[in-house]
């Protein structure tokens, strides 16, 4: 007996149907593939998550060691004191096209600015840059190494706090004497 082989007949929309839908099987991950992909994922992702927060860490230290610091110390007894209330701690030098530098011995801090002739009088005549206080933000020549205002994290922290670090200083040095 022989057996009726039966026709199918199907339509080209049809066919190109089961091709698309065959082709979608065969380029899929398999199991180990779709995992491995998104343990990368993963693994991208996180990586990302930390850049955001080593960049937040890194804003954050940059701010506090622009403010932190007062530039001043008590002359006595070379503890650090309020913002221009004791003895400045910076040095520095005049440079050949009359731009100086000015560096705090304590944080290291660098300020670059163009003295006024008063100042550089007394730069050139006087005892040079040591103990010279640091010019305003505004008359820096690299004023894009500071920050105008802290980044939103500690602005939001600060917010909360009571004191700020110059307070802080004012009532420990007014402790101690």
């Amino acid at each position: 007996m022989a057996e009726k082989e039966t026709m199918v007949s199907i339509t080209p929309t049809q066919l190109q149907d089961i091709l698309t839908a065959a082709l979608k099987a065969a380029n899929q991950p398999n199991a180990l593939e779709a995992k491995h992909i998104a343990e990368e994922a993963e693994r991208e992702r996180r990586q990302q998550a930390l850049a955001v927060e080593l960049a937040r860490v890194e804003e954050e230290a940059r701010w506090r060691k622009q403010n932190s610091c007062s530039h001043s110390v008590n002359e006595k007894t070379g503890e650090p004191v309020a913002k221009g209330t004791g003895k400045w701690v910076t040095g520095g030098q005049m440079h050949g096209d009359d731009s100086c530098t000015l560096i705090c011995q304590r944080c290291a801090q660098v300020f670059r600015f163009m003295p006024t002739r008063e100042e550089r009088e007394y730069i050139v005549n006087g005892q040079g840059l040591l103990g010279f206080a640091p010019p305003p933000l505004e008359r820096l020549i690299n004023r894009e190494d500071f920050m105008q205002r802290p980044p939103a994290s500690l602005a939001a922290k600060q917010s909360k706090t009571e004191l700020t670090y110059d307070q802080l200083q004012a009532r420990m040095a007014g402790a101690r004497q």
